[in-house]
């Protein structure tokens, strides 16, 4: 946009006016102290290369020195941090992120316990995969979904899937699909059991 603008021949005398964005408007959560710095460097750099660009497009010189914007590079577990103290939902646009996979089997404790304390009240919630907590925070983030409901019933320590949001209703249905047929298929080979014990033993001998 702003190259169109420019080469449709708009003047412009302030190309501030123009950017709107900075790096104090992103926020993160990273569990490592080295690779929160590594992003914030990141940031930093990459504001400068697109520095570098607006005055080549331009023909203005364009830079943020003295670096005055506030990064927000928070060094935590996201599992365990309240996502809203990092910034609050109603200022949010965009979540996004690269969670790490790991199966239920073959997480370590302390994985298991921010797994364990993400899907409190969610039967069988410890089964899934660890990515599967990023969606729910993610979700209860967003949406605030629930959540009066959800402390509620963590005192029964079960939470039906009705209460749950329309994210977790195909997962929802393809699990109670995938345990009809597992019942089904129990029956099925109980009753071929059963026939097999039934059934007589004919022996056939040739005449001598």
């Amino acid at each position: 946009m702003l190259r169109v603008s420019h080469e449709s021949g708009q003047q412009h005398l302030d190309v501030h006016q123009l950017i709107r964005i900075d790096v104090d408007q992103f926020y993160g959560i990273e569990i490592e102290e080295f690779p929160a710095r590594i992003a914030q460097v990141a940031l930093w750099l990459i504001d400068h290369q697109m520095n570098v660009r607006v005055s080549e497009e331009f023909g203005l010189y364009f830079a943020r020195i003295p670096l005055k914007s506030t990064l927000h590079i928070h060094c935590a577990n996201a599992l365990r941090l309240e996502w809203n103290e990092v910034l609050p939902a109603e200022r949010a646009n965009y979540v996004f992120g690269n969670s790490p996979f790991v199966g239920a089997k073959f997480m370590n404790d302390k994985q298991r316990s921010g797994v364990a304390e993400v899907f409190d009240g969610i039967a069988s919630g410890g089964l899934l995969d660890l990515v599967a907590a990023w969606y729910v925070k993610a979700a209860h983030y967003r949406c605030g979904l629930w959540q009066e409901e959800l402390q509620e019933r963590r005192r029964t320590r079960r939470l039906p899937v009705r209460a749950l949001p329309e994210i977790y209703e195909p997962a929802a249905r393809s699990r109670e699909s995938e345990a009809r047929q597992a019942r089904f298929s129990k029956r099925v080979r109980s009753s071929s059991r059963a026939k097999r014990k039934t059934s007589p033993v004919v022996s056939c001998r040739e005449p001598v």
